[in-house]
């Protein structure tokens, strides 16, 4: 059986060396959050916790896909050593690769969205042929 969100973000704690409550604290969620949660986090806490945490892979922690730490940390990371985390040049290159990714999901959320809208036009426009028949 998959690991819930909530198992997932006890297992990066403990990867990082921090307890629930340091996690909590940094991401800005209410002091027993974790250990309370049923299902998911909202968008505003996965927002929250993504931010304090940069390093921590957002498909990993939800849906348990692909590596715990995004592909720009170092596992010195995970371990505490926080020394060689990238800074300058490397950085940027990182963050303008997680932009550009935001952006294809941005617009394959457009063309997605887009594709609904034409579909509720057409059912919009089919009961309203609908009504003028049974009316007549």
């Amino acid at each position: 059986m998959d690991k819930s969100v909530k198992e997932r973000i006890v297992e990066f704690a403990k990867a990082k060396q921090i307890t629930i409550r340091d996690f909590e604290r940094k991401s800005g969620l209410s002091n027993g959050y974790v250990n309370a949660m049923r299902k998911g986090l909202g968008t505003e806490k996965l927002e929250n916790v993504l931010s304090a945490f940069p390093d921590l892979s957002r498909d990993w922690l939800l849906y348990g896909e692909g590596p715990m730490l995004t592909s720009s940390s170092d596992m010195s990371i995970v371990n505490g050593d926080h020394s060689s985390q990238a800074v300058g040049d490397g950085a940027t290159a990182t963050n303008s690769e997680g932009v550009k990714e935001c952006l294809e999901i941005i617009k394959q959320q457009q063309e997605m969205m887009k594709s609904q809208a034409e579909t509720i036009k057409n059912q919009s426009d089919a009961i309203t042929r609908l009504i003028e028949r049974l009316s007549n």
